[in-house]
């Protein structure tokens, strides 16, 4: 089986995987957000906190080891934590200290789990292929983000959080088989050796993030999207619910229609190739991405904020799979999983700040005046990199 095949059947089984995962997160953060805003800005934090800690010794350790075998462990403890979350809630209840602990062992499993997914289609497809492996890795995972709030509402409307975490332990447990069946046939692939210890390696991975000019761009503006942009499914959007007195349901359709929009971007690239964007200067995408997020806190219909929510995310589509694919192919080879996971960071530590200021906040002046200034923030640094050469033309 060669790498194109091994990357599609993966991709396969990290569906599943990935329709557990959002099942679980949404549960935790509409639990916590039916609790308070700060709680809902800790629980999240709680899960961004291990990312900033371990991704980058996680990403030298999976250059050092192979990635595919850091994914197999992550499932694997992915799917205790599913059960083990089913059996403290089942018994204890949705308790805060209960949604803070299952949020640190998921931080802690995505902590590994993430830089070694996203070296995948660096590690098997070609790299005139590149783009579309890309384009079909944040097509699955935008498809499952489209889906997986709307059907975690249901899920948790009907069954609560501990029916959310056994939704999550059978996709993991469904990912663990498929991983181990491919895992001899993906080991002529996985070119990861040993060389310096893990601490001089780590310290490559953070030196080349800060003095590669196109990596550093890249990063930079991962920076401000995740601080600005990414919060609106995981904090905002539950607020927004609750505010306007929105269901579960509903609400899991205005954060699914932002991945749906996401998906659409990937499935164009998919499709078309990247060539079909070049002309569009990366950034406008974020733009028209904090534009939408400002009427969505603006719309107090569930399905006019739906449609608003469906358009910030293509916009964001179109930012973050470029961008994905520009970092893997400026990265050198054999700190892909470390400059991946300099990647997560850039996205981890304004979450962690942000999540936490908007939360606290949304208690204070409200989740309708927070996410107008969401927007508004993510519309001014698209504008502003409009006038800067390296962002306006980054490939």
């Amino acid at each position: 089986m060669d790498g194109q095949k091994v990357f599609r059947v993966w991709l396969a089984g990290l569906t599943v995987s990935l329709l557990g995962t959002q099942v679980l997160t949404y549960g935790l953060s509409w639990t916590a957000a039916g609790i308070s805003g700060t709680l809902s800005g800790i629980v999240l934090s709680v899960v961004a906190l291990p990312r900033l800690v371990l991704a980058i010794s996680a990403g030298a350790l999976a250059d050092r080891i192979g990635p595919w075998r850091i994914m197999l462990l992550s499932d694997c403890a992915m799917f205790f934590v599913g059960v083990g979350g089913y059996v403290l809630v089942l018994n204890l209840g949705p308790m805060p200290w209960v949604l803070v602990l299952i949020a640190a062992l998921i931080g802690t499993s995505d902590a590994f789990y993430r830089p070694s997914s996203g070296a995948v289609p660096r590690l098997l497809v070609s790299e005139s292929g590149l783009d579309r492996a890309v384009a079909a890795r944040q097509a699955v995972n935008q498809v499952v983000g489209f889906s997986g709030p709307a059907i975690a509402g249901s899920v948790v409307t009907a069954f609560a959080l501990q029916g959310a975490a056994l939704s999550a332990a059978v996709g993991f447990l469904a990912m663990v088989v498929l991983m181990s069946i491919l895992r001899k046939r993906v080991g002529q692939f996985n070119r990861a050796e040993n060389r310096n210890s893990l601490l001089f390696d780590t310290w490559l991975g953070i030196r080349a993030s800060a003095s590669l000019p196109k990596v550093r761009t890249i990063l930079l503006l991962l920076c401000c999207t995740a601080g600005f942009v990414l919060p609106l499914m995981t904090l905002l959007a539950p607020l927004l619910g609750h505010t306007n007195s929105w269901t579960a349901a509903q609400t899991g359709i205005v954060s699914g229609a932002f991945a749906g929009g996401l998906g659409t971007a990937a499935l164009v690239v998919y499709r078309f190739g990247g060539k079909t964007l070049l002309k569009i200067p990366v950034v406008v995408g974020l733009v028209i991405s904090g534009l939408a997020i400002v009427g969505i806190a603006l719309s107090g219909t569930f399905w006019i904020a739906a449609i608003y929510s469906a358009v910030s995310g293509f916009g964001a589509g179109t930012f973050t799979v470029r961008t994905a694919t520009a970092l893997l192919i400026n990265t050198p080879e054999e700190l892909t999983s470390r400059i991946q996971a300099s990647a997560l960071l850039a996205q981890t530590i304004p979450m962690l700040i942000m999540n936490n200021v908007f939360g606290m906040l949304a208690d204070s002046i409200g989740p309708v005046t927070v996410t107008v200034i969401s927007g508004l923030c993510a519309c001014s640094v698209g504008v502003l990199c409009l006038f800067i050469r390296s962002a306006r033309r980054l490939e």
